[in-house]
């Protein structure tokens, strides 16, 4: 049989405890999901780390889905934000930490298997056009640094409502043909 132990008596209050917990998160990163802006495709190439994606009802058609990818900023990029005041929108760069956003695109179909991983997306200007589409879909390179393993992204927030049915480049079974435009 076992012998029981007790607990022993702390060596340090909780008041200790609670200060030495704080000294040791001065070196961590402060996590966060807030974006400081988002990736203009038409100015730069971007690389990151994707982190995941926010499902939403699209705001030109509430039925068709929008997705935003969440990443992190590995390298100064062309971003573009609103400002507050007047309501337009406004270009700067953004710095390598940076949380950004990027609109996805069906063109951009391979940023779904880089979840975490170091990713060059850029837009190559070319178009693809689909039978029975109205709208060429816009095409996009994208690279990840060769010793990385895929890893789909995972969906942090689906937040669809009327668009809950339509499908997503993230439908990983769904052909470019799939594509709700």
């Amino acid at each position: 049989m076992a012998k029981r132990t007790t607990p022993e008596e702390p060596t340090m209050s909780f008041e200790e405890l609670a200060a030495s917990l704080e000294k040791q998160a001065e070196n961590f990163e402060t996590q966060s999901d807030d974006v400081v802006g988002y990736w203009d495709a038409d100015k730069s190439p971007i690389v990151c780390v994707p982190k995941g994606v926010r499902l939403l009802d699209g705001s030109q058609d509430s039925e068709k889905p929008s997705v935003l990818i969440l990443a992190r900023l590995v390298a100064p990029t062309a971003l573009m934000r609103r400002n507050e005041e007047t309501r337009e929108w406004e270009f700067f760069v953004g710095s390598p930490g940076d949380n950004v956003g990027i609109w996805g695109k069906w063109g951009m179909k391979a940023v779904r298997n880089c979840a975490g991983v170091k990713t060059y997306i850029k837009k190559t200007g070319a178009t693809l056009k689909l039978k029975n589409r109205r709208m060429p879909m816009q095409l996009f390179e994208v690279k990840t640094d060769k010793s990385a393993k895929p890893c789909p992204l995972p969906i942090l927030e689906d937040a669809r409502d009327e668009s809950r049915h339509a499908k997503t480049f993230l439908d990983g079974s769904r052909s470019d043909t799939d594509a709700p435009f």
